[in-house]
């Protein structure tokens, strides 16, 4: 192997998979959740309803990558699906306006919530960047 090869598989096993920051943007979300309890029970339900809408985008946005890279790989025109990414976010600005407008919910908590799948990526990039330089970081799935 090469040593620019030998590189750029060091440069990809950086990049953390779609699944991984899922998972852990659940963890956190959990963590995050039961740690605002103590502190307002408004709060942590907020944070989870924000949570559970921005795990259902990173679920929604997973599937919408892979429909259009099966069409693409078929050599189909995928342009149909890419209307319903726009629709996606009209639905997601929608469920955001219905739970802390009409439900309620506590604002800060929601965006804290949403906010949960950032917080999954920075500590999903720090983890490989661990990984990277040989240190350990418990699970290597």
């Amino acid at each position: 192997m090469s040593a620019a090869s030998a590189e750029g598989v060091h440069a990809v096993s950086l990049i953390p998979s779609i699944s991984a920051i899922q998972r852990a943007t659940w963890y956190l979300l959990a963590l995050f959740c039961l740690a605002l309890l103590a502190w307002s029970p408004a709060v942590a339900l907020g944070c989870a309803a924000g949570g559970v809408v921005a795990g259902a985008n990173l679920v929604a946005l997973s599937w919408f990558t892979q429909l259009l890279f099966r069409a693409a790989v078929r050599g189909g025109k995928a342009s149909p699906w890419l209307a319903l990414v726009p629709l996606k976010l009209l639905l997601l600005v929608a469920v955001a306006y219905v739970a802390v407008w009409q439900l309620r919910l506590n604002p800060g908590g929601f965006a804290l919530g949403v906010s949960m799948p950032l917080f999954a990526t920075l500590f999903e990039v720090a983890r490989a960047r661990l990984r990277g330089f040989g240190l350990p970081t418990g699970s290597q799935a």
